[in-house]
């Protein structure tokens, strides 16, 4: 079949109700091009703009142009550093090794690590079916097993209850022994403006 010049078939459209290419500029000298193309058909007619089909346009019950498939790409590193800002050790049964799994899948490359500690008397017996059933919520022992099984992977935070006469010693033992960063969680039933509360969060924020 003769090859038609590009710029005879620049604007290629579908002629309505034709079934036919239509080109704009002069007349092609060849007998009309069927609509419906196989690639090989393209190759060999020389079209080397793009053609556009509508999605209508099927040869067998295929798509006359299908696109190759799309293949599964590797899991993808983060261009950016991300961290998890809230997780347990032990949560659903998810001890260090299936957490840093987890993370690795995802692309995380720190998680904030919590305690979850309170008073069994102050727990919805919900939570039993969550956290580890042989306690009450998660000890910091536990942030503490899995962050130094870990190093690097996780920033230890856990909480000391605002009324004990001895918080704020605690927690600057965790801060200066196990390089405590982060408060949390924080789950007593107080309120926020309690005096001791207020005097607690003073001393995280200095």
């Amino acid at each position: 079949m003769e090859k038609h010049p590009a710029r005879i078939l620049r604007k290629q459209a579908i002629s309505e109700g034709s079934g036919e290419l239509a080109t704009s500029g002069r007349p092609s000298p060849a007998s009309t091009i069927p609509a419906l193309l196989g690639r090989r058909e393209v190759l060999r007619a020389g079209l080397t703009s793009s053609l556009s089909l509508w999605t209508g346009l099927t040869m067998g019950g295929k798509p006359s142009l299908a696109s190759p498939p799309v293949q599964e790409s590797e899991k993808r590193t983060p261009q950016h550093c991300v961290i998890d800002a809230h997780c347990h050790p032990r949560w659903i049964g998810y001890d260090g090794a299936r957490m840093i799994e987890n993370m690795d899948a995802v692309g995380i490359e720190r998680a904030w690590l919590l305690s979850w500690e309170l008073p069994e008397s102050e727990m919805d017996t919900a939570y039993y079916s969550t956290t580890d059933p042989t306690g009450v919520g998660i000890g910091f022992r536990d942030v503490i097993d899995v962050a130094e099984r870990y190093p690097g992977r996780f920033i230890p935070g856990t909480t000391v209850d605002p009324h004990d006469p001895h918080a704020h010693e605690k927690l600057k033992a965790a801060v200066t022994i196990f390089r405590v960063r982060v408060f949390g969680e924080f789950k007593r039933r107080l309120r926020y403006d309690d005096p001791d509360a207020i005097r607690l969060f003073q001393y995280c924020g200095e």
